[in-house]
């Protein structure tokens, strides 16, 4: 065998194991990351068949799922940024189960409006503060109501899948060390909800219910408390949580619908402001160095 070819081999080897090892790091995911994908599927086969406004069956969802790992594939093809195949599979997941749609193609086109979205405008200064579902679900409701609805009595009001909501989610969280936020977004819902209860005279179980319903708890345990786009403090999280209940009790007091999903984007929209603020005043601090015009270096 001549020199030649034992090179090409040499290179088709480290080619296909660059290939192999890249693939292996997209599906291995640590273990936060595959509790938020079992949580989800968990839920999912569990919903009671037939009880809901659109059925949860395998088919469906087979499909949204596909649509949402293919253009993750395909467009880290053509990007710099890495494959992340279970970003794509938590957020079809996420549409799937909380959207509902008479049309068999809605959720996967979704889910490729998700994965898109996270893999384009979700970046900020290298940070994550929008959840790309929670951007999906409200580009589905807010530009195709027709098309889209996020009904929150469309879950079947079961029980065991409340618990199984309750006890997934929660374990969710604390795997991925988001407690405190999500403590203090429910704590001070419920808090607020009861203030104002009393001062209107509203029946103060139903305020209470809004939050702790099943559908504002799957919001809470896997967009709200979602690892990526959340701070990792305690104190930013205690922060977040009270601004975003207080955000969602004014919208919700004020009628407006699908409160919830528009204070976690108002409020990203401002950590992403104050991000860049601080990025413009102090550089250094931020963990990004300015380089340098002229023959140093340019900006």
């Amino acid at each position: 065998m001549s020199d030649g070819s034992l090179r090409a081999t040499a290179n088709l080897r480290e080619s296909l194991g660059n290939k192999l090892r890249t693939w292996l790091h997209a599906i291995s995911h640590p273990l936060p990351v595959r509790m938020q994908m079992f949580s989800l599927s968990a839920y999912i086969l569990f919903a009671d068949f037939g009880l809901t406004l659109r059925r949860f069956n395998m088919q469906d969802w087979m499909i949204a799922l596909a649509a949402g790992l293919a253009t993750e594939a395909m467009m880290a093809k053509f990007s710099s940024k890495p494959i992340r195949l279970s970003s794509a599979y938590i957020s079809s997941s996420a549409i799937f189960f909380l959207l509902d749609s008479p049309y068999w193609w809605a959720d996967p086109a979704l889910a490729a409006i998700a994965v898109f979205l996270k893999r384009n405008i979700t970046d900020f200064r290298g940070s994550h503060h929008f959840n790309p579902a929670n951007l999906a679900l409200l580009c589905g409701i807010g530009v195709t109501p027709m098309i889209y609805t996020l009904d929150p009595t469309r879950l079947p009001h079961r029980q065991d899948l409340y618990l199984l909501i309750v006890a997934l989610g929660s374990l969710t969280v604390v795997l991925a060390k988001r407690y405190w936020l999500a403590a203090s977004y429910l704590g001070s819902f419920v808090i607020l909800s009861a203030l104002w209860a009393t001062w209107t005279g509203e029946n103060l179980s139903y305020s209470i219910f809004r939050v702790l319903g099943p559908l504002n708890l799957v919001f809470c345990f896997h967009m709200i408390s979602d690892p990526v786009t959340s701070p990792e403090k305690r104190n930013d999280q205690l922060r977040l949580g009270v601004a975003l209940a207080c955000v969602d009790v004014i919208l919700r007091e004020l009628y407006i619908y699908h409160s919830t999903l528009l204070a976690m984007i108002s409020i990203a929209a401002l950590r992403g402001t104050w991000t860049n603020w601080r990025f413009t005043l102090h550089p250094l601090e931020c963990g990004h160095p300015v380089e340098l015009k002229g023959p140093q270096g340019r900006i």
